[in-house]
């Protein structure tokens, strides 16, 4: 298994700034999710115009998969980095965070199939293209044996 998911000099986990080829790393991604979560939610809970609420759950489904999207490469790609570091105790804690967003991401199927490229999925854990990585350590440090 190589050890990075994201073979990119544009994508790290933890935010570098090189001289060339910078893009958002991961971590700082993660850091504009959760910010956007926050603005999202306070529309939500202040919102009392009937059509503004409408848009908003739409806004939600959408959100929602690509939140769990990119949490579920987030725990793939930290479960690897402690694969290699033989971590294994990191690694499985990371793996069962994994199994439960692939889990969700299962079961995410009308979103998905409005998703530009990845429009074909039958679902979100499909979507992710990580199938082989995810099968490699959850039958190494995983709770689920197999997917079904």
């Amino acid at each position: 298994m190589s050890e990075t998911l994201f073979p990119h000099k544009t994508i790290q986990y933890e935010e570098t700034h090189p001289v060339t080829d910078d893009g958002i790393d991961i971590v700082e991604s993660l850091e504009e999710i959760r910010t956007a979560r926050k603005a999202l939610d306070s529309a939500l809970f202040h919102c009392s115009d009937p059509v503004e609420l409408e848009r908003l759950l739409e806004d939600e489904a959408r959100f929602s998969y690509g939140e769990s999207m990119f949490d579920f490469y987030n725990r793939m790609i930290r479960a690897v980095l402690f694969h290699h570091r033989g971590k294994k105790e990191l690694a499985a804690l990371e793996v069962r965070k994994a199994e439960r967003l692939a889990a969700e991401l299962e079961q995410m199927v009308d979103v998905v199939q409005s998703a530009g490229s990845h429009g074909s999925a039958a679902n979100g854990f499909e979507a992710a293209q990580l199938d082989h990585a995810f099968e490699f350590l959850s039958k190494k440090y995983g709770e689920l044996s197999t997917r079904e």
